[in-house]
Protein backbone atom coordinates (compact mmCIF):
# COMPACT_ATOMS: atom_id res chain seq x y z
CA UNK A 1 0.00 0.00 0.00
CA UNK A 2 2.56 2.59 1.00
CA UNK A 3 4.32 1.77 -2.52
CA UNK A 4 0.90 2.53 -3.79
CA UNK A 5 0.72 5.40 -2.36
CA UNK A 6 4.05 6.30 -3.13
CA UNK A 7 2.70 5.60 -6.94
CA UNK A 8 0.16 7.60 -7.06
CA UNK A 9 1.91 10.55 -5.01
CA UNK A 10 4.55 10.17 -8.24
CA UNK A 11 2.06 10.02 -10.45
CA UNK A 12 0.49 12.87 -9.22
CA UNK A 13 3.69 14.57 -9.04
CA UNK A 14 4.68 14.11 -12.55
CA UNK A 15 0.59 15.27 -13.44
CA UNK A 16 1.56 18.63 -11.69
CA UNK A 17 4.88 18.91 -13.71
CA UNK A 18 2.83 18.19 -16.93
CA UNK A 19 0.02 20.91 -15.70
CA UNK A 20 2.63 23.13 -15.03
CA UNK A 21 4.80 22.84 -18.27
CA UNK A 22 1.85 23.08 -19.89
CA UNK A 23 0.37 26.48 -17.93
CA UNK A 24 4.06 27.81 -18.79
CA UNK A 25 3.33 26.87 -22.28
CA UNK A 26 0.16 28.51 -22.25
CA UNK A 27 1.13 31.66 -20.05
CA UNK A 28 3.79 32.18 -22.89
CA UNK A 29 1.66 31.85 -25.60
CA UNK A 30 -0.74 34.11 -23.73
CA UNK A 31 2.00 36.65 -23.79
CA UNK A 32 2.63 36.62 -27.52
CA UNK A 33 -1.08 36.46 -27.80
CA UNK A 34 -1.29 39.56 -25.86
CA UNK A 35 1.81 40.96 -27.92
CA UNK A 36 -0.09 40.10 -31.51
CA UNK A 37 -3.43 41.97 -30.09
CA UNK A 38 -1.61 45.04 -28.96
CA UNK A 39 0.17 44.83 -32.46
CA UNK A 40 -3.32 44.37 -34.19
CA UNK A 41 -5.03 47.13 -32.57
CA UNK A 42 -1.98 49.56 -33.57
CA UNK A 43 -2.65 48.59 -36.86
CA UNK A 44 -6.38 48.86 -36.50
CA UNK A 45 -5.60 52.63 -35.06
CA UNK A 46 -3.84 52.92 -38.16
CA UNK A 47 -6.11 51.59 -40.87
CA UNK A 48 -8.69 53.29 -38.86
CA UNK A 49 -6.25 56.81 -39.47
CA UNK A 50 -5.83 55.73 -43.23
CA UNK A 51 -9.67 55.59 -43.46
CA UNK A 52 -10.49 59.18 -42.45
CA UNK A 53 -7.32 60.44 -44.53
CA UNK A 54 -8.79 58.23 -47.75
CA UNK A 55 -12.22 59.88 -46.55
CA UNK A 56 -10.66 63.12 -46.61
CA UNK A 57 -8.52 62.44 -50.11
CA UNK A 58 -12.30 61.57 -51.26
CA UNK A 59 -13.58 64.53 -49.76
CA UNK A 60 -11.31 66.81 -51.49
CA UNK A 61 -11.42 64.70 -55.09
CA UNK A 62 -15.31 65.35 -55.10
CA UNK A 63 -14.61 69.55 -54.70
CA UNK A 64 -11.41 69.50 -56.97
CA UNK A 65 -14.27 67.68 -59.55
CA UNK A 66 -16.60 69.95 -59.05
CA UNK A 67 -14.54 73.37 -59.38
CA UNK A 68 -13.21 71.30 -62.71
CA UNK A 69 -16.85 70.98 -63.88
CA UNK A 70 -17.07 74.80 -63.24
CA UNK A 71 -13.82 75.57 -64.92
CA UNK A 72 -14.91 73.42 -68.00
CA UNK A 73 -18.33 75.12 -67.67
CA UNK A 74 -16.79 78.65 -67.42
CA UNK A 75 -14.05 77.68 -70.31
CA UNK A 76 -16.89 76.25 -72.87
CA UNK A 77 -19.10 79.58 -72.02
CA UNK A 78 -15.69 81.70 -72.89
CA UNK A 79 -14.75 79.72 -75.93
CA UNK A 80 -18.79 80.71 -77.43
CA UNK A 81 -18.27 83.93 -76.67
CA UNK A 82 -14.92 84.69 -78.01
CA UNK A 83 -16.07 83.11 -81.02
CA UNK A 84 -19.16 85.06 -81.34
CA UNK A 85 -16.72 88.62 -81.16
CA UNK A 86 -14.33 87.23 -83.45
CA UNK A 87 -17.27 86.86 -86.03
CA UNK A 88 -18.64 89.91 -84.66
CA UNK A 89 -15.10 91.91 -85.05
CA UNK A 90 -15.43 90.60 -88.44
CA UNK A 91 -18.42 91.75 -89.64
CA UNK A 92 -18.03 94.86 -88.28
CA UNK A 93 -14.72 95.64 -89.73
CA UNK A 94 -16.17 94.48 -93.21
CA UNK A 95 -18.90 96.87 -92.31
CA UNK A 96 -16.62 99.83 -91.72
CA UNK A 97 -14.39 98.75 -94.97
CA UNK A 98 -17.54 99.33 -96.65
CA UNK A 99 -18.64 101.62 -95.43
CA UNK A 100 -15.52 103.54 -95.89
CA UNK A 101 -15.52 102.77 -99.20
CA UNK A 102 -18.93 104.02 -99.50
CA UNK A 103 -17.31 107.83 -97.87
CA UNK A 104 -14.51 107.46 -100.30
CA UNK A 105 -16.81 107.33 -103.23
CA UNK A 106 -19.08 109.79 -101.99
CA UNK A 107 -16.15 112.14 -101.24
CA UNK A 108 -14.99 111.68 -104.86
CA UNK A 109 -18.37 112.39 -106.29
CA UNK A 110 -18.55 115.75 -104.14
CA UNK A 111 -14.95 116.42 -105.65
CA UNK A 112 -16.05 115.83 -108.83
CA UNK A 113 -18.63 118.18 -108.62
CA UNK A 114 -16.40 120.80 -107.77
CA UNK A 115 -14.21 120.76 -110.60
CA UNK A 116 -16.88 119.70 -112.90
CA UNK A 117 -18.06 123.40 -112.10
CA UNK A 118 -14.53 124.72 -111.83
CA UNK A 119 -13.92 123.23 -115.10
CA UNK A 120 -17.26 125.13 -116.60
CA UNK A 121 -16.61 128.02 -115.30
CA UNK A 122 -12.94 127.93 -116.12
CA UNK A 123 -14.20 127.12 -120.07
CA UNK A 124 -16.93 129.79 -119.73
CA UNK A 125 -13.77 132.19 -119.01
CA UNK A 126 -11.80 131.03 -121.78
CA UNK A 127 -14.88 131.35 -124.44
CA UNK A 128 -15.02 135.11 -123.12
CA UNK A 129 -11.51 135.84 -123.51
CA UNK A 130 -10.88 134.29 -126.68
CA UNK A 131 -13.96 136.54 -128.15
CA UNK A 132 -12.69 139.44 -126.30
CA UNK A 133 -9.11 138.78 -127.86
CA UNK A 134 -10.98 137.99 -131.54
CA UNK A 135 -12.81 141.19 -130.97
CA UNK A 136 -8.92 143.23 -130.12
CA UNK A 137 -7.29 141.59 -133.16
CA UNK A 138 -10.01 142.13 -135.43
CA UNK A 139 -8.94 145.20 -137.57
CA UNK A 140 -10.96 148.63 -137.48
CA UNK A 141 -13.97 148.66 -140.00
CA UNK A 142 -12.43 151.32 -142.70
CA UNK A 143 -14.08 154.41 -143.06
CA UNK A 144 -14.78 155.16 -146.86
CA UNK A 145 -16.81 157.53 -148.81
CA UNK A 146 -17.11 161.59 -147.26
CA UNK A 147 -13.59 162.60 -147.27
CA UNK A 148 -11.99 163.48 -150.10
CA UNK A 149 -8.21 164.18 -150.68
Amino acid sequence: MVEKREMDIKGAMDTVRKIEAQLSQVTGEKVELVAKVRALEGERAKLLDDVETLKSVARTIKMLEAEFMEIKAKKAELEEKVAALIKEKEALLKTIEELKSQLEAKDLETKAQELETEVKELREEEKSLREKLEKVAQPAPEVTGGQSG
